[in-house]
């Protein structure tokens, strides 16, 4: 994860999959590692700090980058 204006590592946060229990914390270089099932999810991404972003992952994919605005929505 990374700060939308500045591209720098968001270092506090939780990434969980929506409709299910499975999530995980952001480490402190930004990143996340995350099981998910083998099917289209969408991620819910929070940083503290910053607006929480739903972000569509179809299956078939294994890599996300995502960047998150600053503000407290």
């Amino acid at each position: 994860m990374a700060d939308a204006l500045t591209a720098e590592p968001v270092t506090s946060g939780q990434v969980t999959v929506q409709g299910t229990t499975v999530g995980t914390a952001v480490k402190d270089d930004g990143t996340f590692t995350l099981a998910v099932p083998p099917r289209d999810v969408t991620l819910t991404v929070r940083g503290i700090g910053f607006k929480r972003r739903d972000v569509s992952v179809p299956a078939r994919q294994s890599l996300v980058n995502v960047s998150l605005t600053r503000g407290y929505f």
